[in-house]
């Protein structure tokens, strides 16, 4: 099982690559703004269930969020050749290993997606909201809805593993 190695990456697996990297890119655009904000700028850090901020803190805050997000980003996409040292929910055989391998890098990927746009819409989000003080998160169904989509391929990959022969 040592000499098994998923195929190389598709052209699905390149738009997935790309889209999140262009995810990490945007998380980045309130840098931009940086110097164009003034110093007594706040930015909300925390939300109540109705999705409006209740908590707020400096510009110092996006910073710590942009170095999360690119951290995250080079620690998924390099984690994707230590495939073999996943952990998987089923056990790994002669007859099933190349496709869980392919699975969970595909479940990989799948998920630095949706954290990659998951922060893009937080930092610019955040960045809307110190700009025009408006409390409430602009567009909170995309969260959701990104949230969604990235618990959903989990449970979605973790059965497919299940079923892979």
């Amino acid at each position: 099982m040592d000499d098994v190695i998923p195929n190389r990456r598709t052209t699905y697996d390149w738009v997935i690559e790309i889209i999140s990297f262009l995810g990490m890119i945007a998380t980045c655009i309130p840098v931009f703004f940086y110097n164009k904000m003034g110093k007594d700028v706040s930015f909300p850090i925390h939300y109540n269930l109705q999705g409006k901020a209740d908590g707020w803190g400096d510009r110092t805050f996006l910073f710590i969020l942009i170095l999360i997000a690119i951290a995250l980003y080079v620690y998924l996409t390099f984690s994707e050749k230590f495939f073999k040292r996943f952990l998987y929910p089923v056990k790994i055989d002669e007859q099933n290993a190349l496709s869980i391998y392919r699975i969970g890098i595909l479940l990989r990927r799948h998920v630095k997606l949706f954290v990659m746009l998951i922060f893009a819409y937080m930092s610019n989000s955040f960045l809307y909201q110190a700009l025009s003080g408006d409390i409430e998160q602009p567009y909170s169904f995309i969260f959701t809805w990104l949230l969604g989509l990235l618990m959903g391929s989990v449970v979605l990959f973790f059965i497919r593993m299940q079923t892979s022969k």
